[in-house]
């Protein structure tokens, strides 16, 4: 066995740490670690964009170019996710639960729901102007 120093961060710096190639602590439980985890309460919220954010679109701006982030915090941090804008899946994804999702002009419904449970974090409303 091998002793690994590791970082225990905040959530929000799990993507800027694993860029750098920075050992980061797991999210989940082991079956090798010496005891039981506690009991986790499923949860799912929605980090980012903030409800009533306003986005100006550019249609001359490559759609590449064109996207805001949608993150979220989900325990436990190994369970999937379900993005969903105006009550359309655009993407299912596992940790650490964020994507780009391209503008396109409207208003907005955005939220997050676990894949194999019932939790829905509460849902945000965005704005993109043209």
């Amino acid at each position: 066995m091998k002793d690994v120093a590791m970082l225990d961060l905040p959530e929000r710096y799990t993507e800027w740490a694993a860029q750098k190639h920075l050992e980061i602590a797991p999210r989940q439980y082991s079956r090798l670690c010496p005891r039981a985890p506690e009991e986790v309460v499923p949860e799912v919220a929605v980090t980012e964009p903030r409800s009533g954010s306003r986005y100006l679109w550019d249609p001359d701006t490559p759609v590449d170019f064109s996207a805001i982030r949608l993150a979220a915090r989900v325990e436990p941090a190994d369970e999937e996710i379900v993005w969903l804008v105006d009550g359309k899946m655009v993407a299912k994804v596992g940790y650490p639960h964020s994507i780009r999702w391209p503008l396109r002009p409207g208003r907005h419904r955005v939220e997050a729901r676990m894949a194999r449970r019932s939790e829905t974090a509460s849902p945000v409303t965005v704005v993109v102007e043209d």
